[in-house]
């Protein structure tokens, strides 16, 4: 609930086990605190015990490898489990993010649920492409510039054309937009390499992920992803994707095999095949303690807005719900 723009949570003071502690897990990575308020409802009547303030504020000035340490998590526990699986959800082996994304993300985990799209994740794509008039889709036609006035956009480039606009959403990376709008680049982030690997037989069996424990592992984490969707191979052969945070400077198909020889170290009976190996540069904006509050300053202009997932967090979620909110805030502005 929120009144008067601060997040509030009721909670019925006959419930004495709900604690502040139970409900920091409530807050977003972006809420610095909430305010908690306990009651008794009787009748027509309702009696308010207690106000609490519940802060993330100092989780969110720690770094995730501190928190845990602070918790008292084991070294053991970490390697064997929260820098695998963390540091591949996060892309930061070294665990330097804010904390606040590891009880953002643990409480989604618990409480939702991991999907992948049965066609893969260009299927997204094709379906809002599907959702548009054919006339109004444009593709490989890179924006080369941006003209605007002091608080409007007058015209984008496209291929040596000029076009007028009316709204404009800038949809793109951190870096991409702050070169298109000739801003200062943010912090470089190492590229994140994913191997695609085709195998004979199945190397295990259900839906998991596979952890290799330890920090100087070249596999981040890797997955069998037929096991979640049949179709992602065809019939008789398993789909393998590898993460890979560190190459060692390893040229890619040294890097390929040796994510493979780490692979059979777990399944030693695994027959691997490489298919194909991506490289994504920049991959996520920089999510160190206190991120939300310091994110890159883009001008604001009357017409245009900036979507992308270092708006809120990276993630896919993040991406899609700054794409929602920009399209939003432009089709509110045109009913004003």
């Amino acid at each position: 609930m929120v009144i008067h723009g601060v997040n509030v949570i009721i909670v019925d003071h006959d419930t004495p086990d709900l604690k502040e502690k139970d409900l920091t897990p409530l807050l977003w990575p972006d809420a610095s605190d909430l305010r908690v308020i306990y009651v008794t409802l009787s009748g027509d009547k309702m009696t308010v015990h207690e106000r609490h303030q519940v802060t993330g504020a100092g989780e969110a000035a720690q770094s995730l490898r501190a928190a845990l340490q602070t918790a008292g998590i084991s070294p053991a526990a970490i390697e064997r489990f929260f820098r695998p699986f963390f540091g591949g959800v996060l892309l930061d082996n070294a665990l330097e993010s804010s904390a606040a994304l590891l009880r953002f993300y643990t409480r989604r985990f618990v409480f939702g649920r991991a999907f992948v799209p049965s066609r893969g994740m260009r299927a997204f794509a094709a379906y809002l492409a599907a959702q548009l008039p054919q006339c109004c889709l444009h593709l490989n036609c890179p924006v080369e510039s941006i003209e605007c006035d002091s608080n409007r956009v007058r015209a984008v480039v496209v291929g040596g054309r000029r076009v007028e606009v009316e709204s404009v959403i800038l949809a793109m990376d951190a870096w991409s937009s702050s070169r298109l709008l000739n801003l200062p680049l943010p912090p470089s982030r190492p590229p994140v390499w994913t191997v695609f690997f085709s195998a004979r037989e199945s190397l295990y069996r259900g839906r998991l992920i596979v952890l290799p424990a330890g920090r100087r592992r070249l596999v981040r984490h890797f997955v069998q992803m037929t096991n979640i969707a049949r179709e992602y191979a065809p019939s008789g052969s398993h789909l393998v994707v590898a993460t890979v945070l560190d190459p060692r400077d390893l040229h890619p198909p040294s890097m390929a095999k040796a994510a493979e020889a780490e692979i059979r170290e777990v399944f030693p009976h695994a027959q691997l095949e490489v298919v194909d190996i991506l490289r994504v540069p920049n991959p996520v904006a920089p999510q160190l303690p206190g991120f939300m509050k310091n994110q890159a300053f883009f001008p604001q202009f009357a017409n245009m807005q900036i979507a992308g997932d270092f708006q809120s967090w990276g993630s896919t979620e993040g991406a899609v719900l700054s794409g929602l909110h920009a399209a939003q805030t432009i089709l509110n502005s045109r009913f004003l």
